[in-house]
């Protein structure tokens, strides 16, 4: 309660240059590099050519768009989405400083991003935002999981396919402990369920 209230009159911390430039960087990297090929087509040849190559890559753009084209705009939003859910739901420590996104990648459901945690906020709290998170990433749901040896890595997938989610049981996920929320006696128990010995015996 106390914890809370000290969020909610804490000024917000300003995102600095370089987390922007960060946060930014794929947008930025795909913006120079239309600007750099943009150029070059103007100095090989004449505007009409740059306007065509133009109007080829708009058109080529356009709806309908296939499947990868769709992953690749996704991976591309939900990173922010994800950012302004996390702002809104003022997950952060009391230094001001949020996860940091360090990798996204699409998968069958959708996309998986790996959130680097600062000291002060755990993936309990970012458990706990789950509804605030999925409304902000557009999605059906959000899985929040931690890494098994370093807690400070949490993993979140956000659902838009519900019907191709996997369970943590594959090889790649082995070191993913999923979090799960258990309502017993009106009372949230939330952990790892084979590591809490109290979950364990509530899910028998």
């Amino acid at each position: 309660m106390l914890d809370t209230l000290e969020r909610a009159v804490s000024p917000r911390r300003r995102t600095l240059l370089p987390a922007l430039i960060w946060a930014w960087r794929k947008e930025l990297a795909l913006t120079v590099g239309i600007v750099a090929l943009l150029i070059v087509v103007l100095h090989a040849s004449s505007v009409v050519w740059a306007v065509v190559g133009l109007s080829a890559v708009v058109g080529a753009l356009s709806p309908p768009w296939s499947g990868q084209l769709k992953a690749f705009g996704w991976r591309l939003i939900t990173p922010h989405r994800l950012r302004a859910g996390l702002y809104q739901a003022r997950i952060e420590n009391r230094s001001g400083r949020r996860p940091m996104i360090v990798r996204v990648t699409g998968e069958p459901f959708g996309e998986r991003l790996l959130l680097r945690c600062p000291a002060g906020v755990s993936a309990e709290d970012i458990y706990g935002a789950r509804d605030v998170l999925r409304a902000a990433c557009w999605a059906a749901d959000v899985r929040v999981s931690r890494d098994e040896q370093r807690s400070h890595l949490v993993t979140v997938d956000v659902i838009r396919r519900p019907d191709d989610v996997e369970p943590f049981d594959d090889d790649q996920d082995r070191n993913l402990v999923p979090l799960v929320v258990i309502r017993v006696r009106n009372e949230i128990c939330t952990g790892s369920p084979w590591q809490d010995e109290t979950c364990n015996g509530l899910r028998a």
